[in-house]
């Protein structure tokens, strides 16, 4: 329930979707992160913990930074 807080607090709202460049890329399982590096197609996946945290000019732009 505590993490479902810092997800409405972090985005402002109650909707169950969220882009990916609103987290951090150790937000994302490792074999993620290395599908993005290795230029392979994949369905993103986060981390248990992970929550959205970016926004505004600090939103991600790609899935390599």
């Amino acid at each position: 329930m505590a993490q479902r807080r810092l997800w409405i607090r972090g985005i402002q709202t109650t909707t169950k979707l969220v882009c990916s460049m609103h987290f951090t890329l150790e937000s994302f399982s490792s074999s993620t992160r290395t599908k993005w590096l290795l230029g392979l197609p994949c369905k993103p996946a986060l981390n248990q913990d992970a929550v959205p945290t970016l926004f505004g000019e600090n939103v991600r732009t790609s899935d390599l930074v």
